[in-house]
């Protein structure tokens, strides 16, 4: 924590934090000054404990950081989910500890039915992380995700819906043919009687309709992305 104090200045970026979660509760570091001190630290399950209990938003990212995923078991992931004020704390969980642990993605599908708002974030944000990481993903992976998103796409709190969207986007960037399944999913979703599953569905559309396959990329990016565009000018 004194590394983090030495850093901090509670007068700076408080745009940036309003964005997150309550501003008292910051040191008033930046994102970026967090990740430089994570490379420099030994990661570290027992320190990782120790700056998630220091109750700070810098130090519980810091933490999410230096904490080995293959450390990191599924009741304390949920713990820290449970415990969490902050959708960037949840998605960081979800992107750095949960995404890389295959014993930990184990239990999205438990996760992502509980009422616990950051808890069911968590395993739905992890679904985008997991499918940031792919370039390839078979068929019957792909339903078993549209399965969970789609249970969990009648809840119309705002961090649940727009995380549901995230992860049905990130999953058709994979390739063609997930984009062919997203886009399925999604317009399956605009046609159904909630209206929550219909914006969730227009939205994620928005985004599918533009993906195109670019050959220096591994995966599917947008043509309204600058590369996207100087690719649709050739």
């Amino acid at each position: 924590m004194r590394l983090l104090s030495l850093h901090s200045d509670t007068g700076t970026n408080k745009k940036e934090f309003g964005r997150y979660s309550d501003v008292e509760h910051r040191m008033g570091m930046g994102t970026l000054e967090i990740r430089k001190i994570a490379k420099e630290t030994v990661p570290s399950l027992d320190v990782a404990l120790c700056l998630w209990n220091q109750n700070t938003y810098e130090s519980r990212v810091l933490g999410i950081l230096i904490c080995p995923p293959d450390e990191a078991t599924p009741k304390l992931v949920e713990k820290w989910l449970r415990e969490t004020q902050s959708w960037a704390i949840c998605d960081l969980i979800a992107n750095d500890l949960i995404s890389k642990n295959n014993t930990l993605s184990l239990n999205i599908k438990t996760w992502s039915v509980q009422e616990e708002l950051y808890v069911k974030r968590g395993a739905l944000s992890a679904i985008a992380c997991r499918a940031q990481d792919l370039t390839e993903l078979p068929g019957k992976s792909f339903d078993k995700f549209a399965k969970i998103l789609w249970r969990a796409s009648d809840d119309g709190r705002k961090h649940i819906k727009t995380a549901c969207s995230w992860a049905i986007k990130e999953l058709g960037k994979i390739d063609v043919p997930n984009k062919a399944r997203a886009i399925a999913l999604s317009e399956k979703m605009t046609l159904d009687p909630n209206k929550i599953r219909n914006w969730i569905g227009k939205d994620a559309l928005k985004e599918l309709k533009t993906l195109i396959k670019v050959t220096e990329r591994p995966r599917l990016i947008s043509s309204n992305s600058s590369v996207g565009k100087k690719y649709m000018e050739q």
